[in-house]
């Protein structure tokens, strides 16, 4: 692998531009092609928890490292003090999903839902309406497998 890829894929990381879905997909996507950067990943992950200043956005940005590293309780504590917005919920959501919180996971997929719309545009899961599987199939992509 060459340096200069190995540099582009822990500037997205580290970088203080902007990191949202395309940011993580390609980090996703960098490690599904060389499972080497899975430790790059974690790397450039130590690397930002040791920034002595953190702004929520960069909370956001450590909290779904904490989530693509299988890290879920750090990345619940991290994400629950982010910046409020979809993103951080969302991947709350995620996390708390994997935990099996499956109510505190609705909240979370409920207010990432509020985050990226304006009031009164969305409708939000109703927890209760049928098993929690049942509830929490309007996450999974359509055509996805459930």
């Amino acid at each position: 692998m060459s340096q200069v890829v190995e540099s582009d894929f822990k500037q997205l990381v580290l970088a203080n531009s902007s990191f949202g879905p395309r940011e993580i997909e390609q980090i996703v996507a960098s490690i599904a092609a060389d499972f080497s950067r899975y430790q790059s990943l974690r790397d450039a992950t130590s690397e930002l928890e040791t920034h002595s200043e953190r702004t929520p956005a960069a909370a956001v940005r450590l909290g779904v490292c904490y989530h693509l590293l299988g890290r879920y309780s750090a990345a619940i504590t991290t994400l629950s003090a982010a910046d409020g917005g979809a993103l951080a919920h969302y991947y709350l959501g995620k996390s708390y999903f994997a935990q099996q919180h499956y109510d505190k996971a609705l909240d979370a997929y409920n207010s990432a839902l509020a985050a990226r719309q304006p009031i009164g545009s969305g409708r939000p899961v109703r927890a209760g309406s049928g098993s929690r599987s049942e509830s929490l199939g309007c996450v999974v992509r359509p055509g996805a497998r459930k």
